[in-house]
Order: C-alpha cells, then sequence, then structure tokens
C-alpha cells in the first residue's frame, strides 16, 4: 500500500531531504487478507461525459454531455437536468457491475464509497485474489489498491502582491475573493476559529449559495456560517479513527484555510504585532475532511472529498496533500479524478512535496500537468534577531549577522565557541532523530560542559528545537543554528528553550570561520524584532520538491511563499501558529486563484493556470540565496497578482488532449516548454489565445546553451482570436548532451498594456542512443583478467566533430549480503532501527574522494516476493536511517530495485542504505544482496599510464554513424570474484571532454580467470590486491647484461611472499606464466607484506625475470609493488633507423633521436586485431648514460580534421643490448607481450651527389601548421622508403607505406606508388601480410630539414575514407650525417 504525506513541516521539525519514487504498487500484507481497493468503471463521471452516441452503452444513447467541454456550460452543474438523467444511468449501471463482481467472487457487496462526479467508481473491501478476478470483469476500466496519503498569513499576501486586486476597483477586478468558494481537502478546520468568522476586517461576509453543505446541511449548528459554507467528513468506515464532525486535530487543514481565505486581524506574539490575512479574505470556505492524524489521508477518503467538492461547484481545490511520485496516466483514480475536475471548470492546486531538494523529488499527484504545482519559497517578513561579534580576529560582516528569531530578551555578551570542538557539532546523537516534542533522549554531553558560552551547532537531522534544548541542558546560555550548504538561505525562526538565532549558510560558514582562529571570542544575540527586508523573500526552501517528473512538462508550475508563515492553528478560536512548507504554498495560489476568478469571472482553468504562470517574477534563488533558480526548481517564479490579474493571452488545453498527452506530453498545449530528450534540435507548436481586447506580440528568445527560434517572431491577435507559435530550437556546438538547460521566450506585448508572458523553458539536448550501461566484455560473460581490453559498439549518436573519449576510475562497490525476515510493519520501513532491524538491514557508505558522483544501490533477491529499497544521507557515523533524510526510494512490486542518482560530493560524505524484505517468500525470510558505490563520473587523474579505464576511439563521426570505442581496463586490485565499477566518458573537443554522455560500466572478474601478463616498470609503483592463496606469476621485466642488481619491494597489508625467477628460453610475443616458484632464483622470508627480494651480481643474468608476488595468508593482500634495477657499466646505443622482430615481418619500430639526440622518439607500425594497419608513437628524455633501460608512453592518436587527439594505451620499455638490438616490452590495451628487435640496415650510409650538394632526408618529418602527421622516410644507394602517418575516414591512425628504387634530384617532385598493408597484430598469431595500392605518395625534396610532401589515397573496407594533403613539411628529428 502507498504511503501520501501531508506536505507540512512544523516549526520544529526540520527540512527533509529529496526523494525519488520508483513507480507504483499494488501489494497487500497477505494477500487472503482484505483490505480497500478503489475500483473504477468504464463509463465517464459527470465532469467528463460528452454525450451518448449509437455505438456506447445501450443505457447511455441519447443523453445529453454534461462535461462543461462538451455542453459549453462555464462549470458543472450537477443539479442540471442532463447531470441527473446520466448520474441516474450510472447508478443503474453501477448496479450491474456490482452485481457481476458479486456472481464472480461469490459473496454481496456493499460499496465503502461510490464515486460519479470526477471519478466513476466504488471503494470495495477485497482480498487481493478476488480484486485479481475483479480486472478481469468487462466494463472494469482498472483496479488498484487504495494509496494513503498524509497532509504535506501575515507577510505572505503582500509578497506576491494580492494588495494589487484587493486595492483595484471593482471595474478593474478588484475584490478580495467575494463570492468564490476555496475547497480546502485536508485534516478539517477550526470552525469556532475568529478567522473563520463572519466579519473579515469589517466586511460583513455574504453565503453566495444561500445553503450550507455536507454537515451543515441538516445542521447548520456543525460549525458553518456565512464564511465557512460547508464542513464534510469523508474520513469514514476502515481506518477512521476520529470523530466524524469535520474537527482538526492535527492544525494542519486550518491553517492552510486560514492562508488561502482567514480574515484579516493583528496577532500578538510576545511583544510582537503580526497583522496577517488570508490572500482572499472574504472568499467562502468549504471544509473536507480527508485525513486524520493517524490513518493519514486514505485514498477513499481523498476520492470522495475531490467527487464532493467539484458536486459542490468550488471555484478551486486545495491540495496541500502528497506522496511518492506516480504516473499521471497510470493511477486510476486520484489524478485522473482531478483531470475531470479540470474538465469540471475546477482549479486544482496541489504542493509540490517537501522531499527536495534532490532532482526529481517532487510527490504526487503535484506531477500530473493538468493541476497546479507550488513550490515553497520565503517571503520577506523575518523575525530577526542581530548576533554582534567582538573578540577573535576581524569579525565577519561588520561584527553583525543577521538570523531568524523568536527571543524575547537579549543575552550576552558571552564567550561563543562551536560544538563541533565539544563532540558534537549537530548538538544531538542517538536514534531518536524525531524527538518531538523535545526531551533529552538526545543529548550528546553527560553534565553541563558549558558555562553560560553561546553555543554554535550545526542544522540537520535532529530537530532545530531538540538541539536548543540540549544546549541549555548543557549549561549553554544560548545558541546559534548554522546551516549547512545544503540548507542554504532557508531559516526559520523557532521558540527555542534559550536565546537563540538561526543563520542562513554563508553567515554561518564566516561565523566558524572567525572561530577556527584568534581568541576572546564573545558575542551578544538580540531581542528579536519583526523586519521586512526584501532580500530575505523569493529564496527556495532546500526541502522544496524539485522537477523534472518522468516526463516533458514543467514541475513545479511556480512558486509562492510557504516558510514562517503565521496562521490560524487547532485549539481555541485565538490560536494561531508558524509553519512551513509546500503545504502553506499551495494555499497562497489558491488564494489567488479566487480572487483572479473574482476579477474574471469567466477564466477557467487555462486562462488562471496561464495568467499565474506566464507572469510570475524570475526572481527565486536557490537556498544558496545566490543561484538564480532553474525551471525544475521553482518553475517559472514566484506568483505576481499585479501582472496576472492583467494577462493578455492564455494557453487553451482541453482534458481531451490531456488525457491524449501520456505519450506526447511534451505537445500539450501550455505555457512552457519541456524536451528531455532534444536530439540535434526540437520543435514546439503552441497557440496563444487573446484576453485582453487584441493586440500585437514581439517573441524573443533566450535559452544558453542553444538557439530558440520562434515563428513568427511577431504576430496580431484580433479580440478573442488565437495564433499558433512554431518554437524551434538546436544546441550549440559547445552544447553539454545529457543536461538541462533553461532558458524563456517572452511575448512582449507591442505598445505595453499587458505584462509580458514568459515561457519556461527546459530542454536536455541529447547525444542519442547512448546504451545506460556497458557490461565487459558486451556478451555478459565475466571478464578473465585483472586487465583486458573490449570494443564497443556505438551507434545512432548525434555527430561528434572533435570526439573525445576517457574513462573514470574504476571503483569495487561495496557488496553484501543479509538474510532479512518479512517486516511486520511494511508501511513504516524506519521503525525498530535500533532494536534488531526488525524486517530491515541497513548499510552504510562513505565517500573516498570529492566530486561529481554517481550513487548507484543495486537490490535484489532469489526468493523474496516483494524488497524495497531506501538510500539517504547521514550527517555522522552513528545516524539512523531516516525518512527526513532520504534522498531516494526505490519501491516496485519486484524483488529488484536500484537507485542512481548524481551527486557532488564531498570526501567524506555518509550515506545510509535500507533494504526492508516487503513481502517475504513462504520462508518468511530471504537473502539480499546489495551493491553500491560511488562511480567517480570525471576522467581519472591517475598517471596516464595507470588509469585504470582507457578509452580510445575515432576523431570525428557523423550523425547516426557506427563506429567503435576500445575500452582497455587496468585494475591490478581486481582480484578473482571482484565487481569494478566506472564510467565511459563522451566528449566533444578539449572543452567539453566529458559533455555528450557518461555511461555505466560494469565489469566482473571471474572466480577462476588467470592473472594478465604485464611489463613492469622500473621505479612505477603497481598498487595490487590479492586474495588468499593467489599468485600473480605472469608480471615480468627484460633485464639488459649492464644491470648489476635486480630488487623487488612490497609494501602495504596481508601475508605477501615475492619470487624471482628467470626464464631462459622466454616466450614471444605473448608470455607465458614464471617458471615454478620452486625454481626461483630468490625468494622473500619476512613475514607481512613489507618485503623485498633481490638478485644481483653474476647472479643477474640478462633476459627475462618474472617477479612474483604470493599471498601465503589467510585473508586478502592489499599491497604496493614496486622493481628497481642498478646498473655498471655503460649502456648500448641504439642506432637510428627501423627496427623490427624477424619472425614478425610487415610491422616494427622507427627509432630515432631529435633535441640534439636528448630525446629519443619511437614511432611503432603494426595492426589491429582485425589486420588493418594502425601506427602509435612516443618519446622520452634520452636515458643517462649506463641506464640499460628506458621506458616511455604509447600513444594512440585521432584526427578530427583539423587537429589530432592522443590518449595513452600503455607504455614500452626498451632493453638495450646492443645497437643493433633490443628487446621491447609493452603494456598495450590491457594486454602484454615482448618482442627482440633488430636493426634492418646501418642507416647514415654514404650520400649520393645531388644537385645542391649531398643529402640525406632520413628521419621523421612533420607539417608544423597542422601537426599530428607526417612521414618517416630512409634511403639508402638507390633507395627511398616513406611511411605515411594519416588517418581514415574516422581519423583513426593509419599507415601507408611507398618506396623507389632510385633518387630524385633536390627540388624535384616525384610521385610513389602508395600501398596499404594488413598484418598480424602483436599478440595475434602471426599470419601472412598483404599489400593493396591506394593511391600515390608526393614528395619535393628542398635541402636536409625542408621538403614539401604528401598523399592522395583512398581506403579501402574496413576503413574507408580519402587522405588527401600536400603540405611543406620539416625535419623534426635530428639530421642524420652522410658517410
Amino acid at each position: 500500500m502507498r504511503k501520501t504525506l501531508p506536505l507540512l513541516m512544523a516549526v520544529a521539525g526540520f527540512h527533509a531531504a529529496g526523494a525519488l519514487a520508483a513507480g507504483p504498487e499494488a501489494r497487500l500484507d497477505k494477500a487472503a487478507e482484505a483490505a480497500v481497493w478503489l475500483v473504477e468503471f468504464n463509463e465517464p463521471p459527470l465532469a467528463s461525459f460528452r454525450g451518448g452516441d449509437d455505438h456506447g452503452h445501450p443505457k447511455l444513447r441519447g443523453l445529453k454531455a454534461t462535461s462543461p467541454t462538451a455542453s459549453g456550460a462555464e462549470r458543472l452543474d450537477v443539479d442540471a437536468p442532463a447531470a441527473r438523467a446520466y448520474r441516474a444511468a450510472l447508478g443503474e449501471l453501477r448496479s450491474e457491475h456490482l452485481g457481476d463482481i458479486a456472481v464472480r467472487i461469490g459473496r454481496p457487496l456493499e460499496p465503502l464509497f461510490v464515486y460519479d462526479v470526477v471519478n466513476n467508481g466504488v471503494a470495495l473491501s477485497l482480498t487481493a485474489e478476488e480484486a485479481q478476478a475483479v480486472r478481469a470483469i468487462a466494463g472494469v476500466a482498472w483496479v488498484e489498491p487504495e494509496f494513503v496519503r498524509e497532509p504535506m498569513t501575515d507577510a505572505g499576501p503582500a509578497w506576491i502582491h494580492a494588495d494589487s486586486i484587493w486595492n483595484a476597483s471593482p471595474a478593474s477586478g478588484g475584490n478580495r475573493g467575494e463570492g468564490r468558494i476555496i475547497g480546502i481537502i485536508d485534516t478539517g478546520i477550526n470552525a469556532a476559529h475568529r478567522s473563520f468568522g463572519t466579519n473579515s476586517g469589517g466586511y460583513p461576509i455574504q453565503n453566495p449559495r444561500g445553503r450550507y453543505y455536507g454537515l451543515c446541511a441538516s445542521a447548520p449548528s456543525a460549525g458553518c456560517n456565512a464564511k465557512l459554507i460547508g464542513i464534510h467528513d469523508m474520513t469514514t468506515g476502515e481506518g477512521d479513527k476520529e470523530a466524524n464532525d469535520g474537527l482538526d486535530l492535527d492544525g494542519h487543514g486550518t491553517h492552510v484555510s486560514s492562508t488561502a481565505a482567514g480574515n484579516p486581524m493583528n496577532v500578538q506574539s510576545g511583544s510582537d504585532i503580526y497583522p496577517i490575512s488570508g490572500v482572499a479574505p472574504r472568499a467562502n470556505l468549504v471544509s473536507y475532511k480527508a485525513c486524520e492524524s493517524e490513518s493519514k489521508c486514505r485514498g477513499a477518503w481523498t476520492l470522495a472529498a475531490i467527487n464532493k467538492a467539484v458536486e459542490d461547484r468550488v471555484d478551486v481545490i486545495n491540495y496541500s496533500i502528497g506522496g511518492d511520485a506516480r504516473d499521471p496516466w497510470a493511477s486510476g483514480s486520484e489524478m485522473q479524478a482531478m483531470l475531470a475536475a479540470r474538465e469540471a471548470g475546477v482549479v486544482v492546486v496541489v504542493a509540490a512535496g517537501n522531499e527536495g531538494p534532490e532532482p526529481g523529488s517532487l510527490t504526487s499527484p503535484a506531477n500530473a500537468p493538468w493541476v497546479i504545482g507550488v513550490a515553497n519559497v520565503s517571503h520577506d517578513r523575518a523575525n530577526v534577531a542581530r548576533l554582534t561579534l567582538s573578540g577573535g580576529g576581524t569579525p565577519p560582516s561588520g561584527g553583525v549577522l543577521m538570523g531568524a528569531s523568536l527571543t524575547q530578551s537579549p543575552y550576552g555578551p558571552a564567550p561563543i565557541v562551536y560544538a563541533g570542538n565539544y563532540g558534537s557539532a549537530l548538538c544531538a546523537t542517538g536514534p531518536n532523530t524525531g524527538a518531538l516534542p523535545p526531551d533529552t533522549s538526545t543529548s550528546p554531553w553527560t553534565g553541563t560542559p558549558f558555562s553560560g558560552q553561546i553555543v554554535v551547532c550545526d542544522r540537520g537531522i535532529y530537530a532545530r528545537v531538540v538541539k536548543g534544548l540540549n544546549v541549555r541542558n548543557a549549561g549553554g546560555g544560548g545558541m546559534v543554528l548554522v546551516n549547512t550548504s545544503a540548507d542554504g538561505a532557508s531559516v526559520v525562526a523557532d521558540a527555542h528553550e534559550l536565546p537563540a538565532t538561526h543563520l542562513p549558510y554563508a553567515s554561518g560558514a564566516a561565523l566558524k570561520q572567525w572561530l577556527a582562529s584568534g581568541s576572546g571570542h564573545r558575542a551578544t544575540i538580540s531581542a528579536a524584532a519583526i523586519e521586512r527586508v526584501a532580500a530575505f523573500g523569493d529564496v527556495l526552501a532546500s526541502s522544496s520538491g524539485r522537477g523534472p517528473v518522468d516526463g516533458d512538462w514543467l514541475k513545479p508550475n511556480f512558486a509562492a511563499p510557504g516558510t514562517n508563515i503565521l496562521a490560524a492553528d487547532k485549539g481555541s478560536a485565538t490560536s494561531f501558529g508558524f509553519k512551513s512548507g509546500t503545504s502553506m504554498a499551495t494555499p497562497h495560489v489558491s488564494g489567488a486563484v479566487a480572487l483572479l476568478r473574482g476579477a474574471h469571472p469567466s477564466w477557467g482553468p487555462s486562462e488562471v493556470e496561464s495568467a499565474l504562470q506566464g507572469t510570475a517574477r524570475a526572481s527565486v534563488r536557490l537556498p544558496d540565496d545566490v543561484t538564480p533558480a532553474a525551471a525544475f526548481d521553482a518553475g517559472a517564479g514566484t506568483i505576481d497578482l499585479s501582472r496576472a490579474v492583467n494577462a493578455g493571452l492564455y494557453f487553451p488545453v482541453s482534458g481531451t488532449q490531456f488525457r491524449s498527452g501520456a505519450a506526447a506530453a511534451r505537445a500539450l498545449n501550455q505555457g512552457a516548454m519541456v524536451d528531455g530528450n532534444c536530439l540535434r534540435s526540437c520543435v514546439f507548436s503552441r497557440t496563444v489565445r487573446d484576453l485582453a481586447g487584441g493586440g500585437q506580440w514581439q517573441a524573443t528568445a533566450q535559452v544558453p546553451g542553444g538557439t530558440m527560434t520562434v515563428a513568427p517572431a511577431s504576430f496580431s491577435v484580433a479580440a478573442g482570436g488565437s495564433q499558433t507559435l512554431q518554437f524551434s530550437f538546436a544546441p550549440d556546438a559547445q552544447a553539454t548532451y545529457g543536461r538541462w538547460l533553461s532558458g524563456k521566450v517572452t511575448l512582449s506585448r507591442v505598445g505595453g498594456g499587458s505584462p509580458d508572458v514568459v515561457l519556461p523553458v527546459a530542454i536536455r539536448p541529447s547525444a542519442g542512443n547512448l546504451p545506460a550501461r556497458i557490461v565487459l566484455p558486451q556478451s555478459g560473460a565475466q571478464v578473465e583478467s585483472e586487465s583486458g581490453w573490449a570494443d564497443v559498439t556505438l551507434s545512432g549518436l548525434v555527430a561528434l566533430p572533435s570526439a573525445r573519449f576517457s574513462g573514470s576510475d574504476l571503483v569495487r562497490p561495496m557488496s553484501a549480503a543479509a538474510t532479512i525476515p518479512s517486516d511486520p510493519t511494511p508501511e513504516d520501513a524506519y521503525d525498530n532501527l535500533a532494536a534488531g532491524d526488525e524486517g530491515t538491514r541497513f548499510f552504510r557508505l562513505t565517500a573516498e574522494r570529492s566530486g561529481t558522483m554517481r550513487l548507484r544501490v543495486e537490490a535484489s533477491s532469489g526468493s523474496a516476493r516483494d524488497i524495497d529499497l531506501y538510500v539517504g544521507r547521514a550527517a555522522s557515523a552513528t545516524d539512523l536511517p531516516a525518512e527526513s533524510s532520504r534522498i531516494c526510494k526505490s519501491a516496485t512490486p519486484t524483488a529488484s530495485e536500484q537507485c542512481d542518482l548524481v551527486l557532488e560530493v564531498e570526501q567524506g560524505d555518509r550515506f545510509w542504505i535500507l533494504v526492508q524484505n516487503w513481502k517475504a517468500s513462504s520462508a518468511g525470510q530471504d537473502r539480499v544482496s546489495i551493491d553500491a558505490a560511488l562511480v567517480p563520473m570525471q576522467a581519472s587523474s591517475r598517471l596516464p599510464s595507470q588509469r585504470p579505464l582507457i578509452a580510445t576511439g575515432p576523431g570525428a563521426t557523423d550523425d547516426g554513424e557506427t563506429f567503435a570505442v576500445r575500452l582497455a581496463w587496468n585494475d591490478p586490485t581486481l582480484a578473482p570474484g571482484e565487481t569494478r565499477w566506472g564510467h565511459l566518458l563522451i566528449g566533444a573537443g578539449s572543452e567539453r571532454p566529458d559533455g555528450v554522455g557518461q555511461v555505466l560500466v560494469r565489469l566482473t572478474r571471474a572466480a577462476n580467470g588467470r592473472g594478465a601478463a604485464a611489463a613492469l616498470v622500473p621505479g612505477e609503483r603497481r598498487t595490487m590486491r590479492l586474495i588468499a592463496g593467489q599468485a600473480q606469476d605472469r608480471l615480468y621485466l627484460q633485464v639488459p647484461p649492464n644491470a648489476t642488481r635486480l630488487r623487488a619491494t612490497s609494501q602495504g597489508t596481508g601475508e605477501v611472499k615475492l619470487h624471482l625467477a628467470r626464464e631462459a628460453s622466454p616466450s614471444s610475443p605473448s608470455i607465458d606464466a614464471a617458471p615454478p616458484r620452486s625454481a626461483a632464483a630468490a625468494s622473500s622470508t619476512q613475514a607481512g607484506a613489507n618485503d623485498q627480494v633481490s638478485v644481483s651480481g653474476s647472479s643477474l643474468l640478462p633476459g627475462r625475470w618474472y617477479v612474483t608476488p604470493e599471498n601465503v595468508g589467510t585473508g586478502a593482500a592489499d599491497f604496493d609493488l614496486t622493481v628497481e634495477l642498478e646498473f655498471g657499466g655503460s649502456r648500448a646505443q641504439p642506432g637510428y633507423g627501423n627496427w623490427f622482430n624477424p619472425q614478425r615481418s610487415g610491422s616494427g619500430f622507427f627509432f630515432s633521436p631529435f633535441a640534439d639526440g636528448a630525446v629519443w622518439t619511437l614511432s611503432w607500425y603494426t595492426y589491429l586485431q582485425d589486420g588493418t594497419p594502425a601506427w602509435l608513437g612516443g618519446t622520452l628524455p634520452a636515458p643517462g648514460p649506463n641506464q640499460g633501460s628506458a621506458s616511455f608512453d604509447l600513444y594512440r592518436f585521432s584526427w578530427d580534421g583539423t587537429r589530432t587527439h592522443s590518449v595513452v594505451v600503455g607504455t614500452a620499455t626498451l632493453s638495450l643490448i646492443d645497437a643493433d638490438t633490443m628487446d621491447v616490452s609493452f603494456n598495450l590495451d590491457g594486454e602484454s607481450g615482448s618482442q627482440r628487435l633488430v636493426r634492418i640496415e646501418a642507416a647514415g650510409g654514404a650520400c649520393e651527389p645531388l644537385p645542391g650538394g649531398a643529402l640525406k632526408p632520413d628521419g621523421n618529418w612533420y607539417t608544423p601548421a597542422r601537426s599530428g602527421f607526417g612521414f618517416e622516410v630512409l634511403t639508402y644507394p638507390g633507395l627511398e622508403t616513406y611511411l605515411a602517418y594519416i588517418y581514415d575516414d574516422q581519423g583513426r591512425a593509419r599507415w601507408i607505406r611507398a618506396h623507389r628504387e632510385e633518387s630524385a634530384p633536390v627540388g624535384e617532385l616525384r610521385e610513389l606508388a602508395a600501398s596499404v598493408m594488413t598484418g598480424s597484430c602483436p599478440l595475434c598469431t602471426m599470419g601472412p601480410s598483404t599489400m593493396t595500392g591506394v593511391g600515390i605518395l608526393r614528395r619535393r625534396l628542398v635541402d636536409a630539414t625542408h621538403a614539401r610532401m604528401g598523399a592522395d589515397v583512398s581506403f579501402p573496407a574496413p576503413m574507408g575514407g580519402r587522405w588527401k594533403s600536400w603540405e611543406d613539411v620539416v625535419l623534426l628529428t635530428s639530421p642524420v650525417g652522410c658517410q
């Protein structure tokens, strides 16, 4: 059963964290137990019936339409003849349906509630099996379990400029709500409160209907009067725990009613006088009690209330109620009832919820596009106490900080201290996070550590007033409560147990920084005073529910004041209280609707919504008090009635369009444009209709990150006429895909007379068909080793004119499993946590680094029938899970749940994970598995050769083109059976290296997989993990002849033994396992993981040596492995030229020095696994005269048509043997191999006499104007050989070969036939090479260092593309002398 909450934060409470629900639930504790089910029939309700026809049910044929949208009536009138006739027909059909149901389930039925105004259905007591049977009966539209929801003005009316309508002349629409009826669906009403008396500031309220409704219809003494003209109590039947008299025992409904339409009056609180008024103080009220304090707001009750409110013909329904987000079209009752209410001419206003600040935290039913969803902002009235500082260093803000307070008497000066220095920054501890009313259960201190100091406490987790109580009991004389960054500027004036003030985040951070240095810090807290400070207003509450919703429409629609609202309360006729939350913002809008409908009686829901949204002021700031709110934070902004009442255009949209809009909600004709998947470009169509007697209008657009055009940009609308507009958007080249862009389109009336109409714009450019995640290898099998590679095929993406690919760090998820019994109280996942986790288990996760992270949590069970998953933030290591700190909920009716959030995280941030066995298997308990991690969403910043996930791909792609990205992983900590998560980052250009998309990558190593070969780089640390009994026996290095000592060192935890062994006949190029450890030349002997072993002197023969770490302990070993080589005599000096492996002809290396020999360069021309040519390169400082080995990074290059991009994909280590022989050991794409290379023949031979003098153009040539491609030249007597390093049509590095057997004079143009070769990749089985002519290579030599070269070639499949160049080139490498 779903839970729905009253969207309220009490004055002593705290802001909840965001929540993301995971969809509808349909379940009961036990299938055999009866519960309330809501059954909807096929026939439309009164509000939606468009008339009978020949194809409908015979009983409905000939009946006239009752829906105002079809009948043309302004409002639904249930007493009209057509309505009476259709209602009677529905009654007959209902009896037939109930008879069919009774026959099917084998027992008679008595409906608990009957609905026929905005729903056509009944509430029945059924078992789950009976409900399933009912679903199959003809005439039944849907069956769902009853949902349960909970209920979620001083300066507010003035802040939204209600006074502009109050004070206007009647001819200009001036009114205070006279004759308008506001329906409040809530916890009931304190009917005796003077806010609801018949005298509204000296104006005698009139009953516009001349009758009473509900309980008052037969007994006016039930509490009604000329203002409060109706009291209904729907809280009857199952779950009813309160008297059925409509009385408010909670206070929520009374506060809401007073905010919307309470009478103006002065309220005294202490020495302060507050003038307060409802937004529409002369409007009439009808109260619909549909919520009880214990039973909450049961679906049968709220549906009955909506039906009755529409039947009573209210102007607006206030619904400060909500719960987990559900699909508005898939839900069979509540939100569909609200759509029918809109069709009946009733405006429905719903609180956005208090589950923020996380994206997507807006609740249902506020997420339905046909209701108005309201966010919560501050107003400008505040109870302010000044905190005056002295001592220490220079105090912030000139020594005076302003905070919210109700403190009656000043305190100080007194020493001021930070509670974090006394063991508890939160000033509270323990599991009782909901300690209200305040008690001593959360005190973190024993005794009295304070002696009159003012104590600074951090906000969070515990109720604010609890912290004050704890400080007082610990000896504190005053308290300063400071916000966290998430709370921002949202402060609350609380009635604390001691003098106190509440500071926003920026002030609190400055205060704590001041306290952190110097001495003698003192402060004074002044008595609170009421002040109006404009800068305090329009700050979005941290808890306010945010969009986006699961669909392309704007939510919330706009905002209204909802923080620190003073209004009537339960209890006596003079009870008042401060409350905060979107519940308090919502009645500001409901009152505004009453005023607008009073000013413009002909306005329906579309006109009212358009006027409020289109004229809202975009002045809302995020809780940090600086950042402007985006469209999904506060919608269009804060409503402004001074503008709304004069709106000149509106966006008509019918119920029929809403009903058919599930598949294309972005096309709904509403005053905003939202597209969460704007691929390449997106187009919107909107129709505006005149409200102001016609006029000329001009359209302008501002959408940073793209270009929005409007056609026509200028248009005229006749009085009552309409105009269709086309809006076209295309993201900029620098737009970040997958992230929301916010902007606006402004429609301005030429010559004035009407306020601007602003359409909020929220567009998320889509990169196209990005996979949700990549499992390596793509077949879904487990990987064998800790390193390797896989090519991932992508297609359907936007064009990438300058493609970039990179990998994040890989992280090991927290993996856990637990056996969890069935939860006996599944509706409360947080009960009994401290008493043994009854029905639940919770886990903790701590951020090990800062940055943008994907928090991903997966929970599953192979036997449970239904589990639920909750995730939240924790302020300390001991905090228990709580609804207030929840940021994600996944509660599908399955045994597989996940939470996936993108968060900004600081190192040390804590999270809790709660798993609930909602419905166990027949065994009564089930095994549940959890995987959770904070996965970085930035490219790894490790040394290039040590990055655990490397991605390379094409340099440029066309729109929709299919291409492959190579993902190579290298994580020596990936032990057998373990899993790693990371991200493939796709970008476009160096400015946006991850701006196209981030794809989750997951790989799991097989439990029996063997270790991967790896060439150890001397002096480089290798961080490793070995499980018990595991050895890594494929780690090696090639020792040159002049090495005198080989040493291996390990440092870490566990029991690690090191072995050194030489292989006399090593394999090549693949690397076999090390010789048996019994044949090792040396082994370590020290216990633990901090060890070393070495071989030196005559025992150290040149060749391949293996370094094998072995875990000889019983647990995992985590350690760093380092190898070092020492050298004796001079190393060999390798000769310049072409080096190759005689056993693997067709590929090789060009080795050459430049910068006068100070730098070495190596170009490796080789092949990919498909046999096509590829090249890599690298440079390194020339090693010292004795250093017999040298290592450098290997780069893979790509070309975007203008410039190159390079990525380190491995390392190569040269072991120098003599001038013509070397071993090359390489790590490339997660694989490793070694080859013995020889020089083809000595370069630098005698030069032929050529015009212009002796010339030897051997070396590497490049184009300074466009570096990134070039030519390798070797000349011998009578022979010229060229390799051109160029690119195919996707910008992948390719090489071609050309040669001629005669020389050409200097300056003479020569063309050489160019060929492309195919061959075997470095570790592939050697096969034959092929050579195919592909075009020509041109060269004109100028002198020994200048020339002009180019190529004109067409690559065959599977490469493709043409390369054509002819440019000036210069010699990069050092000139080769003639002999």
